[in-house]
């Protein structure tokens, strides 16, 4: 062996104990050095990782500007209707007529309250009856494209209106509608501002972010 080829044995890792024989006769074969496929995993482990991050930093954000306002929007909308009902059964404790029946009364507006909670909590809101995988809701927002202004969508949410026609059927029942008006308006303005100000804070966030950021999951 030759000064160069023992060069190359010590560069490239060649060496007799490489050719390991087979199982009876026949030929040597060469074995790969065993860092060969250590390295190559990592390689490929980086190479997976750095894709994760390039869609992490190009896709992900493009779904969180998208999905938190609507998500904003749609819980805003739910405390505002559990607003009312809540308003509801304070102003029937007052208003109700003689004790037993505002006692009868209490204890079932006590239950609606208990059941609008439920209903207008997250897990129902989000639930899959209502949205599809990549996040566009099911059901109908009438008057509008796919597009919709998420105030809209938010306000057509099937359990939405589901208390809406409730509370406007107490209201009838109960005569109150004037003083349901005033506090509608009332929370109006508070959720008008609350919206106002998650789209302020929204256009910040996504000022703070430096082009082609990868978030952190």
């Amino acid at each position: 062996m030759d000064e160069q080829d023992s060069l190359n044995d010590d560069v490239f890792g060649t060496s007799p104990h490489e050719e390991t024989p087979l199982a009876g006769p026949g030929p040597r074969v060469r074995v790969e050095p065993s860092d060969v496929p250590r390295l190559r995993a990592l390689q490929n482990t980086a190479g997976y990782r750095e894709g994760i991050a390039a869609a992490k930093s190009s896709v992900a954000q493009d779904g969180f500007d998208e999905g938190y306002p609507l998500g904003a929007a749609i819980g805003l909308e739910a405390g505002l209707v559990f607003g009312l009902v809540q308003g509801l059964l304070a102003t029937i404790k007052k208003q109700g007529e003689g004790a037993a029946a505002r006692g009868l009364e209490a204890a079932r507006l006590e239950q609606l309250v208990s059941e609008a909670r439920q209903d207008l909590g997250p897990r129902s809101m989000f639930s899959p009856n209502f949205w599809q995988v990549d996040g566009n809701w099911k059901y109908e927002v009438p008057g509008t494209e796919e597009q919709a202004p998420f105030e809209h969508v938010a306000k057509n949410h099937p359990i939405i209106q589901k208390w809406e026609i409730l509370l406007k059927s107490e209201e009838d029942k109960w005569g109150i509608a004037r003083d349901m008006h005033q506090l509608r308006n009332s929370l109006d303005e508070t959720h008008t501002q609350a919206l106002i100000d998650e789209k302020k804070q929204g256009n910040e966030r996504r000022e703070k972010l430096e082009p082609n950021q990868p978030l952190e999951w």
